[in-house]
């Protein structure tokens, strides 16, 4: 589970390599994102070789994994 100023790490080749949580989209006010959702995070630490992003700019990520266990519905 994500929740805000969460550092989380970056799992695609984009060149951000770590980023921070600041805003959970979805719902009225949501305390954490599970797998699947849209957050709004700021690039903390890039990879030099790609410039694609600048660290301290404003993306959108989907949450793709998570330490926390995510219970799906087993339909009993």
């Amino acid at each position: 589970m994500i929740c805000f100023l969460t550092k989380i790490k970056v799992a695609d080749n984009c060149g951000a390599r770590t980023a921070q949580c600041i805003k959970l989209l979805g719902g009225a006010l949501p305390k954490q994102a599970l797998p699947g959702k849209i957050i709004i995070v700021v690039i903390k630490r890039v990879d030099p070789q790609k410039k694609k992003f600048k660290s301290g700019s404003i993306s959108r990520a989907l949450v793709v994994r998570s330490a926390a266990i995510f219970f799906r519905g087993c339909g009993i």
